[in-house]
């Protein structure tokens, strides 16, 4: 299995699993901010689902190059087909793309949608199995190939960035799914792009705070949301709410997963440089912001930093690139993110 198929799949079934969350909260819904959280959360999913067909159509376009040389010789091949079409993901053939899973995945997740009781979009949900991704059809045929193969034990090791979004329904809607992708876009489109592994919890609780961690054994941790500065930062609680944690508690919350590796937090949120000089005391490197931060300014910063981390960069360059990326917009903001290294 090619390294593309699987981080595929594995996005796809975290898709999936957080399609199962928006599922579980649906009983819980008491009102209508509760509705209109989850309808958000629902439409990103399904946005992000309809980028990974995306990937799957441009991989499928690299394999096919790959293997043109071996036109001549299709008859005597078993032929591998993905077809996206009207957003069916189907996948054929001993080749298969997805090891015939790929399908299932997809469809197993709409399905969640579809078969809940309570419509998350304000109406009757009409995904009806499938997503809207266009009409895309590659057909390649499988074989050997003559290159060589990258060894595995050459392979430099993945760093697992986990993103922790929270935006209560009771506080000022952030733009977390923009910022969420414009860090997954600019991973994907860097040279360094198969050093990184995203992974994403949204609307984040404190056992879902906890449970991630442990789950994912990160190197990176990005929290996308608010912060009151003494207070703590905001997370959610069972009702999708304003939930404060204390600084204290999440400083040794991450000092128990540095000896897993953990060693960089990026706390994108207004007033968090009291969280980043307490976790910097466990953890290498650490950003906060120290005191309000706009949206606008904040998805800059994030977009600038991964750019230059996928590229290679270290901690601090990138964190300096993500402030040139706010300072590029004309915004007033490129001296609010703060830089925090572990005192050795």
């Amino acid at each position: 299995m090619n390294t593309r198929e699987n981080f595929l799949k594995e996005r796809l079934a975290n898709k999936q699993e957080e399609l199962e969350a928006v599922k579980e909260q649906l009983p819980q819904t008491l009102s209508k901010q509760d509705e209109v959280k989850l309808n958000r959360q629902a439409e990103s999913l399904l946005q992000e689902i309809e980028e990974i067909g995306a990937e799957i159509q441009a991989l499928q376009t690299n394999l096919d190059t790959q293997e043109g040389n071996k036109s001549d010789n299709a008859h005597n091949d078993s032929s591998r087909n993905l077809n996206i079409s009207g957003g069916t993901v189907n996948a054929s053939g001993a080749g298969a793309l997805s090891s015939g899973n790929i399908n299932g995945v997809v469809a197993n997740a709409i399905n969640q949608l579809s078969s809940s009781q309570q419509s998350i979009f304000g109406g009757n949900i009409s995904v009806g199995g499938s997503i809207n991704v266009g009409n895309i059809t590659q057909i390649s045929n499988s074989g050997t190939t003559n290159q060589p193969i990258a060894s595995q034990e050459n392979l430099p090791p993945k760093r697992t960035i986990l993103v922790l979004a929270s935006s209560p329904v009771d506080l000022a809607r952030l733009r977390l799914d923009q910022e969420v992708r414009e860090i997954d876009e600019g991973l994907r489109r860097s040279q360094k792009r198969s050093h990184f592994d995203l992974q994403q919890k949204w609307a984040v609780r404190t056992d879902d705070l906890r449970r991630a961690l442990l789950d994912y054994n990160p190197q990176i941790v990005h929290f996308a949301g608010h912060g009151t500065g003494e207070q703590g930062l905001v997370l959610e609680n069972q009702l999708g709410v304003a939930q404060l944690v204390k600084t204290d508690a999440l400083a040794d919350l991450f000092s128990m997963f540095t000896e897993s590796g953990l060693e960089c937090v990026v706390l994108n949120a207004c007033y968090a440089e009291i969280q980043a000089e307490a976790i910097a005391r466990h953890v290498k490197y650490v950003i906060g912001m120290k005191s309000e931060v706009s949206d606008v300014a904040a998805i800059k910063f994030v977009t600038g930093f991964y750019d230059a981390l996928g590229a290679g960069w270290t901690y601090e360059r990138a964190f300096e690139m993500g402030r040139n990326a706010i300072a590029l917009e004309g915004l007033p903001e490129d001296m609010i993110p703060v830089f925090k290294s572990k005192m050795l």
